[in-house]
């Protein structure tokens, strides 16, 4: 929860609540707000400009540092794409965690690809451990992976 410019962790596993908060900070997202937040700031970072955010994460209860800078370009099924780092800016967290990559089209309108940790769990031998898929994302009158388009967009659909 955001609140009189604090951000409140709370995060509850097997009935014992942890709490945190940290200040609130104007580079600050959480998962849904990542493509919003990279978009805001394109113009940066197509010019080579790294761009920093504090990312929440909830079951650590505290933000982590992050920088998107473009990692270079690439072509999927025929179309030229961005790829975009999102690289911990923590050298230890860097170690544990793989930078996400981000494939969106030269204009900054259109993410295709998310490659890297998910927010979703995956529940192995009784316990949830974190998840690394490539995410894909459709859109109305598009074909994207040589899969046909739908009548409604898609997002989120994990390999």
């Amino acid at each position: 929860e955001v609140r009189d410019g604090t951000v409140n962790f709370s995060y509850t596993v097997d009935g014992k609540t942890k709490t945190a908060s940290e200040k609130l900070t104007d580079n600050f997202v959480v998962g849904p707000t990542i493509v919003t937040y990279l978009l805001a700031h394109w113009d940066q970072i197509i010019k080579g400009d790294k761009v920093g955010t504090r990312f929440g994460v909830p079951d650590r209860q505290e933000t982590v540092g992050f920088d998107f800078f473009k990692d270079h370009e690439e072509t999927i099924d025929g179309k030229k794409l961005f790829a975009i780092k999102m690289k911990p800016t923590s050298f230890l967290i860097a170690a544990l965690v793989k930078p996400l990559i981000f494939f969106i089209t030269p204009d900054g309108k259109t993410l295709l690809e998310i490659h890297g940790r998910v927010q979703v769990k995956q529940q192995v031998e009784g316990k949830y451990k974190d998840l690394d898929a490539v995410t894909t994302f459709s859109y109305e009158g598009e074909s994207v992976a040589g899969t046909p388009a739908t009548s409604t967009p898609e997002g989120g659909n994990s390999k």
